[in-house]
């Protein structure tokens, strides 16, 4: 999974330590360094994208959606 972040933001951070506790493998990407993806993700981080390219959350993550994460497999 590829988790879209930028510096100083709350929401990310949440996220990660959210996806940490559940165990769950990502790549951590700065939106910041591609203006691509700034132009794309700028006002909707952080983005959980899934091995096979789909978006999985965005926004406001929490346990209850990381665990429904987990359960899907």
């Amino acid at each position: 999974m590829t988790l879209y972040t930028k510096p100083s933001c709350s929401l990310c951070t949440k996220a990660k330590v959210l996806l940490l506790q559940a165990k769950l493998k990502f790549t951590e990407i700065n939106v910041l360094e591609d203006a691509d993806l700034m132009e794309r993700y700028q006002f909707e981080i952080p983005v959980l994208i899934g091995d096979d390219g789909r978006e999985l959350m965005k926004g406001a993550f929490s346990a209850g959606r990381i665990a429904s994460l987990v359960a899907r497999g």
